[in-house]
């Protein structure tokens, strides 16, 4: 083992993995626990128009399931729209919940199975490094997500992600009862994935991996032993998805190293970029997947020097041929060059200004980072002070 502490694996989603795996939505859904009979299904109208979301209704009312259809989940969602999506799914009367997406879709429903049951408005359920969130009871709807994204992984997490508008703030629910009781991985259901938003989800599906390895207090020799198969996988297979994105073969293999890296921060977590990405998504509402991506790379050039046996690790997994003979330092800082590198492959070494991003946000940021977003700071190699931050955020702009 590469830990030699204690550690608790927890994955209790039964996951269905392979292309054309959608067609047992229903009777993976009419088998859950009480026998469910309703159904409320939760998408996007842009997988509606591809005709993505046809196959999943009639594999619901064939196991003999009625199908109450919402397209209309918004991306990035606000905890206002978890709110009022909660409200329909208790009118409905639906006894469980099936997403149909990407993170975006499933973040809503994971976190309307909470709302729909519960008292308090959702954002009180979120929980902030400053502020500890309410108690979530196990009475919470149960979920099965149909992923047609590989990058959230949020298909294997206790996680959903939302934003506050009028605190202008983004963070995340954790809690074991929101993990779904069964997840479909359909690979083929990406193949009409355009490359742009191949690329972006896939570096997220990386820096997932790549965060939960280098998560000091969390990680353990299970979530580095998935970890690890997630970066190599995606740094292989990425490149080559974005560019023939037709290739079954290399969907599945994106799918695959998603699905691990899901796995990998369900045990582990994030660290630093995710940190400062939520705050920056609040702020100037640019993608999940954006936001990771201008932070990663800034934020390991900081870091390397802190961890050279964890970086000079990380090349090893990614190309160990190109730091044959290195020494650990200079391993270390190839394997950031070799993730600058990858992002640029993909189109994804990105920066703030870009977006239009004006730098006048850069001081809200730092507020923003080191307080309601501080624990990840505590959980990265090197624990960066005001000063620090504010260096990064500079080199991201």
């Amino acid at each position: 083992m590469k830990t030699g502490k204690s550690f608790k694996a927890h994955q209790p989603v039964d996951l269905y993995f392979g292309s054309g795996e959608l067609v047992k939505l229903g009777e993976v859904v009419a088998a859950l626990e009480g026998a469910p009979k309703k159904v409320f299904l939760l998408t996007m109208p842009e997988l509606v128009a591809l005709g993505l979301v046809d196959g999943a209704v009639s594999s619901l009312k064939e196991a003999g399931l009625e199908v109450v259809v919402f397209d209309k989940v918004k991306p990035e969602p606000s905890c206002t729209h978890v709110d009022e999506v909660a409200a329909l799914v208790r009118e409905s009367g639906a006894q469980v919940l099936v997403a149909f997406g990407g993170g975006s879709v499933m973040d809503v429903a994971k976190a309307a199975a909470i709302a729909a049951t519960h008292p308090e408005p959702t954002w009180m359920y979120v929980n902030l490094s400053n502020r500890p969130p309410l108690d979530i009871e196990a009475v919470t709807l149960p979920v099965v997500v149909v992923s047609t994204t590989s990058g959230t992984g949020s298909e294997a997490t206790p996680y959903a992600v939302m934003s506050n508008d009028e605190t202008i703030q983004k963070g995340t629910i954790k809690s074991s009862y929101i993990f779904p009781r069964a997840a479909i991985v359909d690979p083929s259901l990406t193949l009409k994935l355009p490359p742009r938003l191949t690329a972006a989800t896939g570096v997220d599906a990386f820096c997932h991996a790549l965060e939960s390895f280098i998560n000091i207090p969390n990680r353990n020799a299970f979530s580095i032993m998935v970890a690890s198969e997630a970066m190599r996988t995606l740094y292989k297979s990425l490149p080559a998805a974005v560019a023939n994105g037709a290739d079954l073969a290399l969907r599945e293999e994106v799918a695959w190293g998603s699905t691990l890296a899901g796995v990998a921060i369900a045990n582990a977590g994030t660290t630093v970029a995710h940190g400062m990405a939520q705050p920056l998504g609040a702020r100037a509402h640019l993608s999940h997947a954006e936001t990771v991506a201008i932070f990663t790379v800034p934020v390991l050039r900081n870091t390397w020097q802190a961890a050279t046996g964890l970086f000079a690790e990380i090349a090893s997994l990614l190309d160990p041929q190109r730091v044959l003979g290195f020494s650990e330092e200079a391993a270390a800082e190839a394997g950031v060059d070799m993730v600058e590198e990858f992002f640029k492959e993909v189109g994804m070494f990105i920066k703030m200004k870009e977006f239009g991003v004006k730098e006048d946000i850069l001081s809200d940021l730092v507020g923003d980072i080191t307080g309601y977003m501080s624990r990840p700071l505590a959980q990265h190699p090197k624990v960066f002070n005001a000063e620090e931050v504010m260096k990064i955020l500079k080199e991201a702009y």
